[in-house]
């Protein structure tokens, strides 16, 4: 099913595939024709964008590509969703965005299954942790962390470990349910952190760096995927946007620290090329068998 809504001035050609509760960049694609599928967050999705980067992967490969990020997007999202396994595995291969580790539910606290930046619950073990910290007003994960470094910077970073371990256990998840060749890739302002390079990176409120990735999660999950692609371009060198991103809804600014144009062209030339030889490998073996049938666009 697909369905129209013009926001931030833009046409998102907004769509559902299926019975799957998400909503995804358009312009929706019939599935039994797709190459390429890629998951991933806001980057992904493209906000204040006419072309994202899917999008002129398309059309550098002259293959199929569907679009299926959703703002705010954590692997959470699309582990939960069998729709988007059965998308996945009719494609013949599929790129996974590196998304940030604070939007995954873990033994602190959980998150909304599909809008994954919010926050819904603090655990008993949060709780204890940080005792006689207010939550009442707490609705996001960016802010949650940021409180509760504030409160206690010794018992945030003993969290940290166990919110990063279960980002990494999520990807493995989400990764082995796709029977295809997986890309990783990485699209930040900066490369994947070392360990003890600094103190812990959180998400600010528009940033483009997925919040607490380190080099090491990713090093966890690259054996299962064919390639992990890095691509890094500062976001501040990059403020080409269609639409007006400076005046969203209570004022906030969105514009600093998304990525425009220039940088979802970056994004799909170091895509197309790592691709290429991948697609090769595979033609003539066609897409792998769907988990499910029913789908509709």
């Amino acid at each position: 099913m697909a369905f129209q809504e013009v926001v931030d001035g833009l046409d998102y050609r907004l769509c559902r595939y299926g019975s799957s509760r998400h909503t995804f960049r358009g312009p929706a694609q019939q599935i039994d024709d797709i190459a390429i599928a890629v998951l991933g967050g806001s980057e992904t999705f493209g906000r204040f964008i006419d072309r994202p980067y899917p999008m002129l992967l398309e059309q550098e490969l002259e293959r199929p590509v569907v679009n299926l990020g959703c703002m705010h997007a954590g692997p959470e999202a699309f582990f939960r969703d069998p729709v988007v396994d059965e998308v996945c595995n009719r494609a013949q291969v599929v790129v996974i965005q590196i998304m940030g580790a604070q939007n995954t539910s873990n033994a602190f606290y959980d998150v909304h299954p599909r809008r994954n930046d919010r926050f819904l619950s603090a655990s008993d073990r949060l709780r204890c942790l940080f005792a006689g910290v207010d939550l009442a007003d707490v609705h996001f994960t960016g802010h949650l962390l940021r409180q509760l470094r504030r409160a206690n910077t010794a018992a945030f970073e003993d969290m940290i470990g166990a919110v990063r371990q279960a980002w990494v256990t999520r990807m493995k998840s989400l990764i082995g349910r796709i029977d295809l060749p997986v890309v990783l890739f990485w699209l930040a302002d900066k490369a994947p952190a070392a360990p003890g390079a600094g103190p812990t990176d959180l998400p600010a409120a528009a940033t483009a760096a997925p919040g607490l990735i380190n080099r090491p999660m990713i090093e966890q999950i690259r054996p299962l995927a064919v390639q992990v692609i890095e691509c890094v371009c500062p976001a501040a060198d990059d403020s080409t946007f269609v639409g007006n991103p400076f005046t969203a809804p209570g004022g906030r600014l969105f514009g600093p620290g998304l990525f425009g144009e220039h940088t979802h062209a970056q994004a799909a030339n170091a895509l197309a090329a790592a691709l290429r030889p991948v697609l090769q490998a595979r033609s003539g073996k066609g897409p792998a068998q769907p988990r499910a049938t029913g789908l509709s666009e």
